[in-house]
């Protein structure tokens, strides 16, 4: 395995080993929804201090869904309501739809803070990217509040870990084509930037 394959792996494990953790938990404790929580908090934790000690970078996404795992923990260990796990999906998806449409209209760029220097686009790409993923993090919040308002326990489980994940990576894939073609564009940039010239014109 390659050093970028092996980083590549490093980072995947530090973004989604929290959701493993949170399902074997749930199962290993008789479906007790607000250990698996305190569980996806502390994993998120772990993977934090991992990606600072091998990447030596703050990991954004255990960042994120570690602090809304202590919040909605602790209000559902609180008033002894698992509503509030299941609202979490919710909220941490509104947030990051919120910060992806925000930053496409304000010209800013999270995206590229979240994705590091794994691709190079050009500016009117990162736009259109932010704002697809804008729109996909608001539809994942309406599902989820659709599903745990009318679906038993055990469906919302399964939608919040391995369901949740796969409607991701299926939307990451389909963006391949559209990265495929801007990264070209980025790289371009990115170069004539180096080199103290103008980029090329599309």
């Amino acid at each position: 395995m390659n050093a970028a394959k092996t980083n590549q792996t490093i980072r995947s494990i530090i973004d989604y080993g929290g959701l493993a953790v949170f399902l074997a938990v749930y199962f290993m404790t008789g479906k007790d929804m607000i250990k698996a929580n305190w569980a996806l908090a502390a994993a998120s934790g772990v993977a934090l201090a991992v990606g600072l000690i091998l990447e030596r970078r703050i990991a954004p996404m255990p960042l994120v869904t570690g602090l809304f795992a202590l919040v909605f923990a602790a209000l559902a260990q609180n008033f002894h309501d698992t509503r509030f796990v299941k609202m979490q999906p919710t909220a941490i998806n509104l947030f990051l739809g919120a910060v992806m449409l925000g930053g496409a209209a304000m010209k800013r760029n999270p995206l590229k803070a979240l994705l590091g220097s794994a691709i190079h686009l050009d500016p009117p790409a990162w736009r259109t990217l932010m704002i697809r993923y804008g729109a996909l993090f608001l539809t994942e919040a309406a599902l989820n509040e659709a599903i745990w308002r009318t679906q038993p326990d055990q469906v919302w489980v399964v939608w919040h870990r391995p369901l949740l994940l796969a409607v991701s990576i299926a939307f990451s894939v389909a963006q391949l084509p559209f990265l495929m073609k801007h990264a070209k564009l980025g790289e371009a940039e990115l170069q004539a930037e180096h080199q103290g010239e103008s980029p090329p014109p599309e």
